[in-house]
């Protein structure tokens, strides 16, 4: 039993197995196994900038003072799509707060943004709508690392950052959103 756990243990820090403690950014953590360890990592206050799929301007700059989540995400990603009925409650729920949600869309073309957005935009009330940039836009700039490939070369999406009011990152998470992303959020409104 204990070789079955160490082949677990070893094939998990190759990026081979997912675990679920092993996806917390250093800047949450200070006990990351290595395989986790963003190569990338993303820089203390970051920049975002570009125009939402509807071409309103967006800056990260702008948002100071709120507490902000960017999440990287595709259409084609089963994750991502689970997690936005979560994302739009927290929204709701804490927007009086200060609460705020960007989303950067990895698709390769705009066509699956633009039919997402379209649907979103009957189905869902205001209140639990964000702003949408698409990477490959025109104009679009971050210092964020959002293509961030595990040790396998895979890319986990989505891809969570948390950011104070200050616009400090505070968390970093890729894969499946932990809990702990609220409770963070939490403390820091």
């Amino acid at each position: 039993m204990a070789t079955h756990w160490t082949l677990i243990g070893v094939l998990a820090m190759a990026g081979l197995l997912p675990v679920p403690w092993a996806t917390a950014s250093p800047l949450r953590s200070a006990a990351l196994s290595p395989a986790a360890a963003p190569r990338n990592p993303a820089p203390d206050t970051p920049t975002l900038s570009g125009r939402t799929s509807t071409g309103e301007p967006i800056n990260l700059q702008a948002l100071r003072g709120q507490v902000v989540l960017v999440m990287v995400w595709s259409t084609d990603c089963p994750v991502c799509l689970n997690k936005m009925p979560e994302l739009r409650a927290n929204l709701a729920g804490w927007h009086a707060q200060g609460f705020k949600v960007i989303s950067i869309n990895t698709d390769a073309r705009p066509d699956a943004l633009r039919s997402w957005e379209a649907a979103r935009q009957v189905t869902v009330p205001t209140l639990q709508q964000w702003p949408s940039l698409w990477l490959h836009a025109p104009g679009f700039a971050t210092s964020l690392p959002l293509d961030a490939p595990n040790t396998t070369g895979a890319t986990h999406l989505p891809s969570i950052y948390v950011l104070d009011r200050t616009g400090k990152v505070r968390l970093h998470t890729t894969g499946r959103v932990p809990a702990d992303v609220w409770d963070t959020i939490a403390d820091l409104l």
